[in-house]
């Protein structure tokens, strides 16, 4: 689920979250870490929920004192993502077909990076950034038949890592 780009470059997974808010996921003594703690789908699952909820504040107004964690609820039942843009992530995709970066190049919600030597090479590896909104919006697509099916299989692959984020 996570990778650290300076030292797993030649072993990445598929889809790996690299980096949240900007802020690099490191490999330390073989443990993943984010500002020096232990990084996890548990407790990224609770931050981005915090965070989701902590954009919701000054819509709802909060008046019955809730939680982050509820007012994320709320967010998720009214699927009211917008909360979501403030929330950025970073993925790598390792070794994936030169139209799934295409699609995401072409799609300018995404700041993508990528090898220069590997700018026409297929496979590519490359990382795309975005907001958790439109992350989301990205996973929708692994159904939808305006994209062709090799890279609706990859958006596929980015709903299987982030969606356990967001139940």
């Amino acid at each position: 689920m996570f990778a650290d780009l300076r030292s797993e470059l030649d072993a990445l997974p598929e889809v790996a979250i690299v980096a949240v808010g900007g802020i690099p996921i490191v490999l330390h003594r073989g443990q993943h870490q984010l500002f020096g703690r232990p990084v996890t789908a548990k407790n990224l699952r609770e931050a981005l929920r915090d965070g989701l909820g902590l954009g919701a504040v000054l819509t709802y107004r909060n008046p019955n004192d809730k939680t982050l964690d509820q007012l994320a609820q709320v967010c998720l039942e009214h699927d009211h993502l917008w909360t979501a843009h403030v929330l950025m992530l970073t993925v790598a995709f390792a070794r994936c077909p030169l139209a799934v970066r295409n699609a995401f190049a072409f799609d300018r919600r995404f700041h993508l990076s990528w090898v220069d030597s590997e700018v026409s090479d297929d496979p590519c590896t490359f990382t795309a950034t975005g907001s958790l909104r439109e992350w989301a919006r990205m996973m929708g697509y692994a159904d939808a038949p305006s994209f062709k099916a090799e890279p609706r299989a990859w958006f596929a692959k980015v709903a299987d890592l982030l969606g356990p984020l967001l139940a």
